[in-house]
């Protein structure tokens, strides 16, 4: 398992390579997105933290404040 942030680090690298940005949301889509698969194919957690159902959808924490 890693930290969500180490994650959202991840993801944050690759538009360094190409012309696309990732904004707040699409990082934590990304993030969640990434976490169900690797429950749905490993079958255990790829985050640390606990994903949260906010109005615009899911959210971690830890990536929400940094």
């Amino acid at each position: 398992m890693y930290h969500a942030l180490a994650v959202s680090n991840y993801f944050l690298d690759i538009p360094k390579k190409s012309s696309e940005t990732i904004t707040p949301m699409k990082l934590q889509k990304l993030v969640y997105i990434s976490h169900g698969w690797h429950l749905g194919i490993k079958k255990k957690p790829l985050v640390l933290e606990p994903v949260e159902a906010w109005m615009w959808g899911p959210v971690i924490r830890t990536v929400y404040h940094e």
